[in-house]
């Protein structure tokens, strides 16, 4: 039996689980914000070590990923 509804369905979870989702997606996005943001604090792009990001055959055209 789950704690959420009484009821002994799963199924009955997923609304509950959507819920908190939602609910605390804001949070995870300021979190993450804070987290890049302290870690590239004062440096440049070339300080930032972000690696080498995808190529473009052209460089107006879309970027291809593997």
């Amino acid at each position: 039996m789950n704690q959420v509804t009484g009821e002994d369905d799963d199924q009955a979870l997923r609304p509950a689980i959507d819920a908190l989702n939602q609910g605390t997606m804001r949070l995870a996005g300021l979190m993450m914000d804070s987290a890049v943001s302290t870690a590239l604090k004062g440096k440049t792009m070339d300080q930032a070590d972000m690696g080498e990001g995808p190529d473009a055959p052209h460089p107006v055209a879309k970027a291809e990923f593997e």
